[in-house]
């Protein structure tokens, strides 16, 4: 299917053209539309009992929004993309995740350049809550540091063989075409070798190389280069700490959305690497997740 339509919510302040023009690199994975929304807050046009709900307040900054939506949709539609846009009124992350459904979006754009994920888009509190509970992959953007390298042109993907990582590489193989490199990792708890021989430890480590040079020889089907890793230790520090020996300007995995770890990317892990992440992160959800 590829990535034919985003979402791409924003409050102008950061997350801008700059971002959108990173998108483009997904052209060769059908990227067709991109629909932008600006989430006017409640509590900027707040009912109360002396005033009520201030309409006119609310229409001014629909007008502003719109306004300033015209220039990014003359430049993207410029590229060859259509490009349209919403301005709603209520909570910035259940208004983004209706209108994701509402959409049929393929990938939810959020987040901004800025390295602390508190003073992100619409405060942190709430893109977590966008991250834990979309049904649709969400990107974290984090900048383009090298523009001699497309956004999607070097993914990290780390796996634990789940179903959950089975979505993150059917995600992967949707955007096949814009990835030049993949690199493929496995973490293995340090626990998971207590009192194991050594024989063991290596029977366990040589099976688990066997199925990443499964997906590898996928891969190579398809003409995209990868390459192997297993490490041992935290997933969030080592998974983080190989993102700039292997020149990563994406990572792609997958995510429950559960706030505890019952798998090894699940949850908390996975949000955690979206926090603190350098580069780009797309978290693909559970396919329990779906609209309603």
């Amino acid at each position: 299917m590829g990535v034919r339509k985003i979402l791409f919510p924003t409050k102008f302040e950061e997350l801008s053209l700059e971002a959108v023009r990173s998108l483009y690199g997904l052209r060769e994975a059908g990227f067709e539309e991109i629909v932008f929304l600006h989430v006017i807050e409640r509590s900027e046009v707040a009912f109360n009992l002396t005033t009520g709900f201030d309409r006119e307040l609310a229409e001014q900054m629909r007008e502003d929004a719109l306004l300033r939506f015209k220039e990014w949709e003359k430049e993207v539609q410029a590229e060859g993309f259509p490009a349209r846009c919403r301005v709603e009124v209520g909570n910035p992350a259940p208004k983004i995740l209706q209108v994701a459904c509402e959409e049929q979006v393929d990938l939810i754009v959020v987040g901004r350049h800025r390295p602390l994920f508190s003073d992100d888009l619409y405060l942190g509190g709430e893109m977590m809550e966008v991250l834990r509970l979309s049904p649709k992959p969400v990107m974290v953007w984090r900048g383009v540091a090298d523009a001699s390298r497309p956004l999607f042109s070097r993914i990290l993907f780390p796996t634990d063989f789940s179903k959950v990582s089975e979505r993150a590489y059917d995600f992967i193989k949707d955007i096949m075409h814009s990835v030049s490199r993949i690199d493929i990792v496995h973490l293995l708890p340090r626990n998971e070798f207590s009192g194991k021989s050594p024989a063991e430890v290596n029977a366990q480590v040589e099976g688990t190389f066997d199925l990443m040079e499964g997906i590898k020889v996928d891969l190579a089907t398809a003409g995209v280069d990868s390459f192997t890793h297993i490490y041992a230790g935290d997933p969030v520090k080592e998974i983080l700490s190989v993102v700039g020996e292997y020149g990563s300007t994406a990572i792609v995995m997958g995510t429950t959305g559960k706030g505890s770890v019952s798998e090894f990317f699940a949850g908390s892990v996975s949000h955690e690497i979206a926090e603190k992440s350098p580069v780009a992160v797309i978290l693909v959800p559970d396919e329990k997740k779906l609209c309603e």
